[in-house]
């Protein structure tokens, strides 16, 4: 009887050990494969931002715009400017402007960098683009 779970006990340390075996096998197989994957998406991505640079696309990150509805109502506030003022310099509707600065809607990315792009103005283009967002309020 000791002899057959001797026996048995082997069979089943060697049964483990090939499973183990396989399992690591397999697991190996798929990490490669995995890795491969990595490589070439790695590889794809980099011909793209080669061909978007060549096109002409800036690829920098942009910073973080604060676009909080306070933000906004202070920075128009700061400049001295009446919401259809302000909105025609972003080239949005004044209801639009409205509902930032109630927080009832967030302005998109690119009316973010319009707010940025007016933030980082100097004054005499500051004034010049007020007056002009002015003028044509009045021509309308």
């Amino acid at each position: 009887m000791n002899a057959i779970l001797k026996v048995l006990g082997e069979l089943l340390e060697t049964m483990v050990r090939e499973a183990n075996t396989r399992a690591f096998e397999e697991y190996d197989r798929k990490l490669e494969l995995q890795q491969k994957t990595i490589s070439d998406l790695k590889e794809s991505v980099g011909m793209i931002q080669r061909q978007l640079r060549n096109a002409g696309v800036n690829l920098t990150p942009q910073p973080f715009i604060r676009t909080s509805p306070r933000d906004i109502r202070n920075f128009r506030k700061k400049l001295g400017i009446t919401q259809e003022v302000f909105a025609q310099m972003l080239h949005i509707h004044r209801m639009t402007l409205i509902r930032w600065e109630k927080n009832l809607a967030v302005p998109h990315a690119r009316h973010k960098r319009a707010i940025q792009r007016i933030k980082s103005m100097s004054k005499e283009q500051l004034d010049q683009t007020i007056q002009e967002a002015k003028k044509a309020l009045f021509e309308e």
